[in-house]
């Protein structure tokens, strides 16, 4: 533990004036009833999850105030999207009740007055207006003060040869809008709807369990493997990021990176309009890609290359070129909740290049691990992107040249470090893996982990569902927003001092029913129970789910019982204890980037084993199998590459799928996770 006294006094300060009315009473800014920001408040979203909502007419015209335009418009068929443009100041995304309602607002001036033949609904209405709550919450807790500049909603149909060739709104005044939206939020809702299902317990031993191997040490002949690192440079025209220069660079462990010749550079010649830059822009990626294949040719050690932010900038790009441009390759793509992880071609059956993004495995910005990991290669350079813009590409080329030189250096010295330091202490290779988890685990299994003495095990599918209904998050309130002469605690590496510390649910799986006469105290598993909360509690501590949403409440809520064998230790105390020793030189050394990336291998290691199953993947396919993948249950979103090529993303194993069919990720063990969380 650590007491900073007066740590948070300057910035209670800066809250004081709006906050000054503030009781001292609990305040949460998802479930208050209005929350105060500056000079501005705000409609809480727990306005649309009562179960019956009455509409502020404020919080209407506020909405039209804030919005300058509205429009729809059809991309291919099968798409449309409906569009409400907001005018400065824009609202902000902890606006969680007015951004909800722009899009009620758009839902039913431009959806549900289609016809039938048209478009088919699969969701209750009153659903589809939950989803939409929920999405809005989620962003506005991630993003809090940022502008939000427009609301966009895509509607996707099989369009069965007919489109929607004009998107026309309906004519309805406000009254009419807000009864139509007031009359969805007076439906009843559906309680638990995305609680997994959970088969009956009757059946005392399940079947076996699959045991998580270790992963035998590697040969210390083997020498890590060579690399590339490359980096795009855009310009924004028409609100359009668009490629004008990217470079890249071959690096090798024994290659000293300070003496070594600079990297390869292909920058667009043509700056005469936007036809023509996009045009160049396509020219230099083709270029790009027939670059690597013939470096692949002279070294087929050379597989990977490393983009510092390719899952959400970079990737997108070669992406989109690749479907469109070299039709002769076939594509691999991992993407994860609209994150592009990795990128393969392939030419025939032979693999050419594999593409990665390097902030998965070192999330930090490239100038703090520049300055950890290669301070002798100099400092990240400086460009005003904003200032970048086609008059000027011609006559900065030099300087613009220079800098994305130094990033494709830094970058390669990041990786080169990070690919020799995990070599050294570990034999590990991060040309291997993926992520920070990845990692984190194939140093646990290769290592550290003992199956004999802490047998780790892989659940079936009705025993990860009971166990997940209880895997909660932590309890987060602020019950006084101000007050001076504060003390702040923050408890020192909590996750990775009970993954320590605490005996963990190890070994095989066994089922319990009947516990009227079993002593509480001496049981060790999961419990799903009847509990009686008294309602004079003020401040609750036992949580349960209630359509996806944690509360911590009072009277009584419903949650059978799930067990392992007991075992005293902990599978993860020896990794835990390297770790954190190396956390702890690194920042006696002052290198923060690396005690942080230290601090993520600790805690990403029990994440790793609780990863959603029902996780959200890509295809690439064509318009006929869009249309297979549309009325699927698991279908999220498309977007069109090519003609016909389309990306397609879907949940795979989805809920009511068999157990034979459940297909969850490797080495899930959702026992471990939801035991540590429980623990902090």
């Amino acid at each position: 533990m650590e007491n900073a006294k007066d740590k948070g006094k300057a910035r209670a300060k800066e809250k004081e004036k709006a906050n000054e009315k503030a009781k001292a009473k609990p305040l949460d800014k998802a479930n208050s009833k209005a929350i105060t920001i500056g000079e501005q408040k705000f409609h809480s979203l727990n306005f649309w999850r009562s179960a019956t909502p009455q509409l502020d007419f404020s919080l209407w015209e506020d909405l039209q105030r804030h919005i300058s335009s509205i429009r729809g418009e059809s991309l291919y068929s099968g798409c449309f999207q409906v569009i409400a443009n907001f005018r400065d100041p824009y609202p902000l995304a902890v606006n969680g009740g007015l951004l909800v309602l722009s899009f009620f607002q758009l839902l039913e001036l431009y959806v549900y007055h289609l016809t039938s033949s048209c478009i088919k609904f699969n969701m209750v209405t009153r659903l589809v207006y939950d989803s939409i709550v929920k999405q809005v919450s989620c962003y506005g807790e991630r993003h809090e003060s940022a502008a939000v500049k427009c609301a966009i909603m895509r509607i996707y149909y099989k369009s069965s040869g007919e489109s929607v060739q004009e998107i026309c709104p309906i004519q309805k005044d406000s009254t009419e809008l807000i009864s139509n939206i007031m009359g969805v939020m007076a439906t009843p809702s559906v309680e638990n709807l995305n609680l997994p299902r959970v088969e009956s317990l009757k059946r005392k031993k399940s079947r076996k369990s699959k045991i998580l191997t270790s992963i035998k040490r590697p040969s210390s002949q083997l020498e890590p493997r060579p690399f590339m690192v490359a980096d795009i440079e855009t310009v924004l025209l028409n609100d359009v990021h668009v490629p004008y220069a990217i470079g890249y660079l071959a690096v090798y462990p024994s290659l000293d990176l300070s003496s070594v010749a600079p990297s390869s550079i292909h920058i667009a010649d043509s700056f005469n309009s936007f036809s023509s830059l996009e045009e160049e822009s396509q020219v230099i990626l083709s270029r790009f890609i027939y670059d690597l294949e013939i470096a692949g040719r002279r070294d087929p050690r050379l597989r990977t290359v490393y983009f510092h932010n390719f899952a959400r900038f970079d990737g997108l790009f070669l992406l989109k070129h690749l479907a469109s441009f070299h039709k002769d390759f076939k594509i691999k793509q991992l993407i994860r909740e609209h994150r592009l992880y990795e990128l393969k071609i392939y030419l025939g059956e032979r693999h050419l290049s594999r593409f990665r993004d390097s902030c998965t495995l070192l999330p930090r910005s490239l100038a703090e691990l520049a300055h950890t990991f290669c301070p002798e290669l100099g400092f990240k350079g400086s460009i005003n992107h904003e200032a970048v813009n086609i008059s000027n590409l011609l006559s900065l080329r030099e300087e613009y040249v220079r800098y994305l030189r130094q990033d494709v250096l830094l970058l390669g010295g990041v990786m080169r470090k990070a690919q020799e330091t995990y070599f050294f202490k570990y034999h590990i290779d991060v040309e291997n893996v993926m992520t920070m988890s990845a990692l984190s685990l194939c140093i646990f299994r290769t290592h550290y982990y003992e199956p004999d003495l802490f047998p780790i095990c892989t659940l079936t599918k009705n025993q990860d569902s009971f166990i997940r209904r209880g895997f909660y998050g932590g309890h987060s309130d602020v019950y006084i927003p101000y007050g001076e002469n504060l003390l702040y605690y923050d408890m020192n590496s909590l996750y990775p001092h009970v993954m320590k510390k605490y005996s963990l649910p190890c070994g095989e799986p066994f089922w319990r029913n009947n516990l009227t006469k079993v002593d509480l105290g001496t049981l060790f598993g999961f419990v799903e129970a009847s509990v009686v909360c008294p309602k004079e509690l003020r401040r609750p501590f036992l949580p349960y789910k209630s359509s996806d949403t944690l509360i911590f409440g009072t009277g009584h809520f419903v949650g059978g019982l799930f067990f392992f064998e007991k075992r005293s230790g902990s599978p993860f105390a020896s990794i835990i204890s390297s770790l954190y020793e190396l956390r702890k030189e690194a920042k006696k050394a002052g290198f923060e980037a690396m005690s942080f990336i230290l601090k993520l291998c600790m805690n990403s290691l029990f994440g790793r084993f609780g990863m959603d199953p029902e996780g959200q993947v890509s295809e690439i396919c064509s318009f006929s199998r869009y249309e297979e993948l549309l009325v699927q249950s698991g279908f999220r979103s498309t977007d069109k590459l090519d003609d016909d090529v389309y990306l397609v993303n879907y949940r795979r194993n989805i809920r009511h799928l068999s157990a034979e069919e459940w297909r969850p990720p490797r080495n899930l063990a959702i026992q471990i996770s939801a035991a540590i969380s429980a623990y902090a």
